[in-house]
C-alpha cells in the first residue's frame, strides 16, 4: 500500500513538474512573441491582402516604424501635413491613420475608407526589411516613410508597452478570455535575460536594411526619419517630411503642427485605448514621464558591439553617426 501510495505521488510530482516546465516554455515564448511584435506584423498582412490600393482615387503612403519608436508622433505629423493642418481636434491616431497592426476583432477599422489630404495614409508597426518589397511589388506602394528610435529608448518603452497593453488584450470578446494576462508579471531583469541580444540583433539588422536600401531606391519613394530628429529638430523635419510629400507648408504652418504635436499637446487628445475604442479611459501612449527602467552600461555595451561589428565596413560607429548619415541622404 505504502509502495503504492508512494507511487501516486511520484507520478503526480512529475505531471506536476511536466506542466510547469510547459507552463513556462509558453510563457518565455510569449515574452519573445510580444517583443518582436510578431501578432502586429500578422495583423498587418491581414489587412493588406484586403486593401484595394488599385481602387484609391489618390496615391497611398505606408508608414512604417518598429513598434514603441514614436509612430504615433509620426502619424500625427504626417495626418496634420496630409491635410495641411486642417485637422482641429485629436481623439487618437486611429481617426488619422488606418493602423494595419491591429486585427479587426480587437479594433473595427474601414481600411478602404477615403481620407481627407493628398494621399491615403496607412500605418504599420513592423519592419521595412519584413514589407518593404512586398508593398512595392505586391501593392505597388510607391511612398514609404520608415522611422527609427535610439535603441535603449526603444526597448524600454516595448518593455513597457508589453506589460500594460498585451494583458489586457481579449481576441475574442464574447468570451473575455486574456490570454496573455500572465505577461503583467514579467519583470525588466527576466524581459532582458530573454530578448536583449535578439532585440539587439533585429534593431541593427533593420539599420542596415534601411541603410543599404537607401543607395538603391529613389529618394522620393522612400524616406528614412528618426525619432531624434523628428523630437530634437522638429521644425526642420517637418519642412523635409513636406518637402517629401509635395506638400507646400509655409513656416505658420509648420510651427502650427510642431505646437500640435508636442507630448503636452496630445495628451490632450489622445484617448488611444484599443480595447475600448473611442471610449477612453484607457492605456494611453503618450508619456510625459521617462520609463524608470533603462538599460546599463554593460547592456548597452552589447548592442554597441553589435551595431559596430555590422557597420565596420561602411566606417560607422554608432547609433547617433547612423542618424546623421541617412539625414544626408535628404540634403
Amino acid at each position: 500500500m505504502a509502495d503504492g501510495t508512494m507511487l501516486m505521488m511520484t507520478i503526480s510530482f512529475g505531471s506536476l513538474f511536466v506542466l510547469i516546465s510547459a507552463m513556462a516554455i509558453v510563457f518565455f515564448k510569449a515574452i519573445k512573441f510580444a517583443a518582436l511584435a510578431v501578432p502586429a506584423q500578422q495583423a498587418a498582412r491581414k489587412h493588406l491582402n484586403v486593401l484595394r490600393f488599385e481602387k484609391m482615387d489618390k496615391e497611398s503612403v505606408m508608414v512604417i516604424t518598429l513598434m514603441k519608436s514614436g509612430s504615433t508622433l509620426l502619424c500625427y505629423v504626417c495626418a496634420l501635413l496630409n491635410t495641411r493642418n486642417a485637422i482641429r481636434k485629436f481623439r487618437n491616431d486611429f481617426d488619422l491613420i488606418p493602423m494595419l497592426s491591429f486585427d479587426q476583432p480587437m479594433i473595427h477599422q474601414n481600411v478602404n475608407a477615403r481620407q481627407d489630404g493628398k494621399y491615403q495614409l496607412y500605418k504599420i508597426n513592423g519592419r521595412a526589411k519584413i514589407f518593404y518589397e512586398s508593398l512595392k511589388d505586391d501593392h505597388k506602394i510607391k511612398k514609404v516613410v520608415w522611422m527609427c528610435r535610439d535603441f535603449n529608448g526603444y526597448y524600454r518603452s516595448a518593455y513597457w508597452w508589453i506589460k500594460a497593453f498585451y494583458p489586457r488584450i481579449t481576441p475574442l470578446p464574447i468570451t473575455r478570455l486574456k490570454p496573455m494576462f500572465f505577461l503583467r508579471f514579467m519583470t525588466w531583469d527576466l524581459f532582458k535575460s530573454l530578448t536583449l541580444r535578439q532585440l539587439a540583433e533585429d534593431h541593427v539588422d533593420e539599420l542596415w536594411y534601411v541603410y543599404s536600401l537607401l543607395k538603391k531606391v529613389p529618394k522620393e519613394e522612400f524616406l528614412a526619419l528618426s525619432y531624434e530628429h523628428l523630437t530634437e529638430e522638429k521644425p526642420a523635419t517637418l519642412d523635409m517630411i513636406s518637402a517629401w510629400l509635395g506638400i507646400d507648408a509655409n513656416d505658420e504652418m509648420i510651427q502650427s503642427i510642431a505646437m500640435k504635436t508636442s507630448k503636452e499637446a496630445m495628451i490632450k487628445g489622445d484617448r488611444f485605448d484599443p480595447l475600448h475604442f473611442g471610449e477612453g479611459g484607457g492605456q494611453t501612449k503618450v508619456n510625459l514621464k521617462p520609463h524608470k527602467h533603462t538599460l546599463n552600461a554593460k547592456e548597452i555595451e552589447i548592442y554597441d558591439e553589435i551595431f559596430k561589428r555590422r557597420f565596420a565596413p561602411v566606417g560607422i560607429t554608432s547609433y547617433r553617426e547612423y542618424i546623421g548619415e541617412i539625414r544626408k541622404s535628404y540634403r
